[in-house]
């Protein structure tokens, strides 16, 4: 899932804000090929590149109400962005 919400970020990949090691990650990320521990640490680093590139801090959410519904699935996460206007904000919760 997180490849996902990389992918719908990509433009991020043009932003002169992130150094060439970021982007690095960010492709391995996106194509499957990270350490477990970059992705460990993927939302925040997705956090931090947004506030690289729009200059505003990020709030991540995760909306895991309705996959654990219709899967029977429990502890599964998601992330929502959320743009009014001003702030890109990114926010997770867990309700286990």
């Amino acid at each position: 899932m997180i490849t996902e919400v990389y992918s719908e970020h990509r433009y991020l990949l043009e932003a002169n804000e992130l150094t060439d090691e970021d982007k690095k990650l960010y492709r391995q990320i996106m194509a499957r090929e990270a350490l477990k521990s970059d992705y460990e640490k993927s939302i925040r680093k997705l956090s931090d590149y947004l506030y690289k590139h729009f200059n505003e801090k990020a709030v991540i959410l995760i909306d895991e109400y309705d996959i654990p519904i219709q899967q029977g699935y429990s502890n599964i996460i998601k992330i929502a962005v959320v743009f009014d206007g001003k702030n890109i904000n990114l926010k997770f919760e867990k309700n286990f």
